[in-house]
């Protein structure tokens, strides 16, 4: 039989890419709504330090994607040792080249920086950021959350333009 356009193909080691970050527990995987890119996402072999993380192929915005994670029980990825982050090759998942993650700063906070699992605070030693960043550049100061960039530094931006995102199932 010729293949069908439309018809989905069950997602294959092939297609995953490896994502490290660390987690503790697993959570039950979601299904992704009809019509919706399939993510492209990774369980750790490593029985002790689980983690699933995917590569969502869908355009929101920094809250929308937050929103969207925590619907699935996850949330938008926290890198919490610089070595899983150097270990975090193939961002693009073929021609993109950033991704949300959960950096947040509150303007009010005076760019304090914290990850969206819990709010905490960032350790300032594990930062990662691109040259001359963070640079808050957008209108009054709007660039208040990160991304990932092809070369694995972090960018602050404008929580309102839309980018793909890394979301990760469990808790720590």
């Amino acid at each position: 039989m010729r293949g069908r356009i439309g018809v989905a193909r069950p997602i294959t080691s092939d297609d995953l890419v490896w994502f490290p970050f660390r987690i503790l527990s697993l959570v039950t995987p979601w299904t992704v709504p009809t019509g919706c890119p399939s993510p492209v996402c990774k369980t750790s072999p490593n029985p002790t330090n689980f983690i699933t993380t995917c590569f969502i192929f869908t355009n929101k915005t920094w809250t929308e994607a937050q929103q969207y994670c925590r619907e699935k029980h996850t949330y938008l990825a926290t890198v919490t040792n610089m070595k899983d982050m150097k270990r975090l090759i193939n961002i693009s998942a073929g021609d993109q080249s950033e991704a949300w993650i959960g950096l947040n700063t509150k303007p009010e906070f005076t760019r304090t920086w914290f990850w969206s699992l819990s709010g905490e605070k960032f350790d300032e030693s594990e930062k990662n950021w691109n040259n001359n960043e963070p640079t808050d550049r957008g209108i009054q100061g709007s660039e208040n959350c990160g991304i990932v960039y092809q070369n694995l530094t972090w960018l602050d931006q404008g929580c309102q333009w839309p980018e793909y995102f890394l979301c990760y199932d469990g808790e720590y």
